[in-house]
């Protein structure tokens, strides 16, 4: 059986399915969702999703200078 992953506040994730990064601003109380925004088109958007469907986003490795 899976363990259930837990996320915090300024976690990066994504949908499973794919799409935008988004930044966990929220988490509710009972841990079964989690409160996200993102950017679209310089567009900021909010959604609430169940924890189950989402992972972490994969953070791209710095180069040489840290860029």
């Amino acid at each position: 059986m899976p363990t259930k992953r837990s996320y915090v506040v300024g976690d990066l994730v994504v949908l499973k399915s794919g799409g935008p990064v988004m930044t966990v601003y929220g988490i509710s109380p009972n841990g079964n969702n989690v409160n996200c925004n993102w950017f679209v088109g310089g567009k900021l958007h909010a959604g609430n999703f169940p924890m189950t469907i989402l992972e972490p986003a994969r953070q791209k490795k710095p180069g040489p200078l840290g860029l």
